[in-house]
């Protein structure tokens, strides 16, 4: 048994237990073992070192019943069968032919029975001359075959183990969740495919038996350290308290953080509580949907503060050039209808028939922006100078997304608020770069913010995430300038 515990097969086991017995009788006895299938019906060779092997593969597979040999008949009655005589017993009648060939003229065979007594197979003695077994030989095989029943028996429950592990593994790596158990100790114990994909390990021996705690979830988010003794897991592996954490970070293999949620639960085998069992998924996506979800919410309040000051700055500025109420009228249509446009720009997905944003000039583009706030010396108060350069359609919703947020500014608070201002609006195109530069001057609040407002952090994020650009701010006396470098490939 400690050969079969210690990873030996089975078959090399048996061999050398019929060695043992056929070197009890100085080599006059000839030994087999045979397996009793899994429909019950028939033998299958198990050991037989000394048989001839052409013998070996005749009686493999045979059907069990009496006159199925010495073996069959054993198996199919759950008793001792003793030939003394094969030539002439009629349980050799099929058999008998075969046996005379390789000189075989004796065959005692004891069936071998597992402990609930049910039939695992056969022990069987051969010898080349007639010969009835005494009780000492019927003693000595039982013990033989009692001894491969333990053998067998200890193979197979292990083999059942393996397999049954093998299944468990399979299904829990073809779980959509990441999985693992922890022990009492804290050392790993079982994990499946998607804990080593999630987290970045390559192998299952690169985590078993490392403490789970220093492996994966030894900081916080925000990189302070996370104490084992803190650990929902951990203390639920020594309490059995579950635990549901719906945002909290494990760490890969390499270092960086994976946002996660999981869900820790008593692992308690026999009453006992052995750790903890663990699942747990990746909610990067989720989490990138919430601050997506949050940015919109934002931008639409950001959006609808916008359009108040800007309709109230649009009368203002129409009711500062009317001289009747149909002149009003009319400047302050256009105007919103402008406004209508330049919006339509910076949210082409929101028109009812929108069929996607076409590439566009640049200036074009600065017109439309600019057309809402438009006053009666405009090309005076409004520069515009560059050389012609389309702007992609991928790129146009992004661009005039910052020239909207740069004109309500300049509306609100800059060049455009007060009636001297002015703006200076230029770009050029070299070296594989386009450099624009929005120009205010005659603000009234030039002085820098002392926050960053939504509509600069929008800015912003188009610049640098976008176009992967960069922007600066030079705040004057009398204005600001912003620069912005933008990568030709990500514009035109």
């Amino acid at each position: 048994m400690a050969r079969i515990a210690a990873g030996d097969s089975l078959s090399e086991v048996l061999t050398d237990l019929i060695h043992m017995a056929e070197a009890a009788h100085d080599g006059h006895m000839l030994a087999s073992i045979l397996f009793l299938d899994a429909d019950g019906k028939h033998l299958l060779h198990g050991a037989a070192p000394s048989l001839p092997q052409a013998y070996s593969d005749a009686v493999h597979g045979m059907a069990i019943g009496d006159g199925a040999g010495s073996c069959g008949t054993a198996a199919a009655r759950n008793r001792p069968v003793f030939v003394t005589d094969i030539q002439t017993d009629p349980l050799w009648a099929d058999f008998r032919e075969i046996a005379a060939i390789y000189g075989l003229r004796a065959c005692w065979s004891i069936p071998i029975v597992s402990a609930d007594g049910k039939v695992l197979g056969t022990f069987t003695n051969y010898y080349r001359e007639q010969r009835s077994p005494t009780e000492d030989d019927v003693a000595w095989m039982s013990d033989i075959a009692q001894t491969a029943a333990l053998a067998i028996e200890r193979a197979r429950s292990d083999e059942a183990l393996r397999n049954a592990k093998a299944e468990l593994q399979e299904i829990l790596d073809s779980a959509g969740s990441a999985f693992f158990t922890v022990a009492a100790d804290g050392t790993l114990r079982m994990c499946n495919a998607e804990f080593l994909r999630l987290l970045g390990f390559q192998h299952k021996e690169d985590v078993l038996g490392r403490n789970v705690h220093s492996l994966i979830h030894h900081s916080r988010a925000d990189g302070a350290p996370h104490h084992q003794s803190d650990c929902s897991i951990y203390k639920c592996s020594q309490t059995g308290e579950p635990a549901h954490i719906a945002d909290d970070v494990f760490f890969r293999a390499d270092g960086l953080p994976v946002p996660v949620e999981y869900w820790a639960r008593p692992w308690i085998r026999d009453g006992e509580l052995r750790g903890a069992i663990c699942t747990f998924q990746d909610i990067s996506e989720r989490k990138r949907s919430e601050e997506q979800r949050s940015l919109l919410l934002r931008e639409l309040n950001h959006r609808v503060k916008n359009l108040f000051a800007l309709t109230n700055g649009l009368v203002a500025l129409s009711a500062r050039s009317a001289l009747t109420p149909k002149d009003m009228a009319v400047a302050l249509q256009g105007r919103l209808a402008a406004l209508t446009r330049a919006h339509e720009l910076v949210q082409p997905g929101l028109r009812a028939n929108a069929e996607g944003t076409s590439a566009i000039g640049i200036r074009t583009l600065v017109r439309e922006i600019l057309a809402p706030y438009a006053v009666a010396n405009f090309e005076d108060r409004v520069r515009i100078e560059g050389p012609d350069l389309d702007v992609s359609s991928r790129a146009v919703t992004g661009l005039a997304l910052v020239l909207h947020e740069l004109a309500t500014n300049a509306a609100k608070y800059g060049a455009l608020s007060q009636p001297s201002g002015t703006i200076n609006i230029n770009w050029s195109h070299a070296d594989s770069l386009v450099d624009f530069v929005w120009d205010e001057r005659g603000a009234h609040t030039p002085e820098k913010p002392s926050t960053t407002g939504f509509g600069t952090l929008l800015i912003n994020r188009s610049i640098e995430g976008q176009f992967g650009g960069k922007i600066a701010h030079n705040w004057k006396p009398d204005g600001v300038t912003i620069r912005m470098s933008l990568p030709s490939s990500q514009l035109t």
